[in-house]
C-alpha cells in the first residue's frame, strides 16, 4: 500500500483551487454584465420566447379545442409523452 500524504498538502492545493475558481467566477461575472444590453442579447432572448411559446400553444389550446387522439398526443411536449403507460398490458 502506498502512504497516505500529509493533510497540509491538501491544504494548500484548496486555497489555490478556490482562488482560482473565484478568479474565474469574476470574470465570467463581469464579461455577463458587460455583454447585458448587446443586440444579440436581446436577439437571444427574442428566440428564446418565440420557441416557449411555439411549444406551449398547441398544449394550451388542445384544452380549449377537442382534437383527435392522434393530433392530441403529437402536439403535447415530448416529456408529456414520455410518461408511463399503465393501460399497456
Amino acid at each position: 500500500m502506498f502512504p497516505r500524504p500529509d493533510p497540509a498538502v491538501f491544504t494548500e492545493v484548496e486555497d489555490k483551487v478556490l482562488s482560482m475558481l473565484r478568479d474565474c467566477l469574476d470574470r465570467f461575472a463581469a464579461s455577463t454584465i458587460g455583454n447585458g444590453g448587446t443586440p444579440r442579447t436581446v436577439r437571444g432572448l427574442a428566440g428564446g420566447i418565440v420557441i416557449a411559446l411555439a411549444d406551449l400553444l398547441p398544449p394550451i389550446a388542445q384544452n380549449f379545442v377537442i382534437l383527435p387522439k392522434s393530433v392530441a398526443q403529437t402536439s403535447r411536449l415530448p416529456w408529456l409523452m414520455a410518461r408511463p403507460h399503465h393501460h399497456l398490458g
